[in-house]
């Protein structure tokens, strides 16, 4: 059963597969090789639009997009992780997603505990639960 939620964490991921040529998922998957981008919920995940009581037609989502760098000399790493990020951000706005922020830079590490150079895009848009 999808819904919205379900339908744009899979749209975003799609979206920066298509601009970024790199594999792209929609959930935290149990393995894979950067690069790569895995979409997750945001902080917090549903939210009001503005300052009324939890009114289910005025909802905001937040999703973080984390592109994730592949190996390789800390100058290469950084390079790399700007281009990544400067491209999403640009496919992001072209694709009517909300960019909020890019993140600094942070180290993401694997369930090996292999590290990674990464960042992440806070995406956000309206949303009525409703329907």
């Amino acid at each position: 059963m999808s819904n919205t939620l379900t339908i744009e964490r899979e749209r975003l991921a799609e979206t920066l597969r298509d601009a970024l040529g790199i594999q792209a998922f929609a959930f935290l998957p149990e393995a894979f090789t950067p690069p790569a981008v895995v979409v997750i919920p945001g902080d917090p995940y549903i939210t009001t639009l503005d300052e009324q009581t939890f009114h289910p037609a005025a909802r905001r989502v937040q999703m973080e997009a984390w592109i994730i760098a592949d190996t390789g000399t800390n100058e290469r790493m950084a390079a790399d992780l700007d281009q990544l990020a400067w491209d999403a951000a640009a496919a992001l706005l072209g694709a009517d997603f909300e960019v909020e922020e890019v993140e600094k830079p942070f180290v993401f590490t694997r369930a090996d505990n292999a590290k990674f150079l990464a960042t992440a895009i806070r995406v956000g848009f309206g949303a009525n639960l409703t329907t």
